[in-house]
């Protein structure tokens, strides 16, 4: 579950790859907030949420071996895909690590690769 300014959502992938988002209080509830954001070349294997600031945010890992960063109260992209993968990218974490908000990423390869949200947004 995340939040966009004060209402609480809950956001979920379906196939081929599309990631929804969905108000949780009020009516309307069973219709998705904005159509389904795309752009893993593939499915979406790994996904957490995330509050950078005031920004409420999506980190998506695909079968595309790239991560992507989701403007949840916007509904798009930010930035250009994070590489360095070799392969699908099973496991994607946010968390707080030395006081900076990062995201953890890993694949088959045993490689755990860490980054700093913060940098990557503009």
């Amino acid at each position: 579950m995340s939040r966009i300014a004060d209402r609480p959502i809950v956001v979920a992938v379906a196939d081929p790859g599309e990631l929804y988002a969905w108000g949780l209080s009020g009516g309307g509830g069973d219709e998705p907030i904005y159509d389904p954001i795309t752009g893993h070349e593939g499915g979406i294997s790994a996904m957490d949420t995330a509050m950078v600031g005031d920004r409420s945010l999506v980190v998506t890992g695909g079968a595309d071996a790239t991560v992507r960063i989701w403007d949840l109260a916007q509904g798009v992209g930010i930035g250009a895909p994070l590489t360095g993968h070799r392969g699908t990218v099973t496991v994607v974490r946010t968390t707080v690590l030395r006081g900076r908000n990062v995201a953890l990423r890993a694949d088959r390869d045993g490689v755990i690769r860490v980054w700093d949200l913060a940098a990557v947004l503009p």
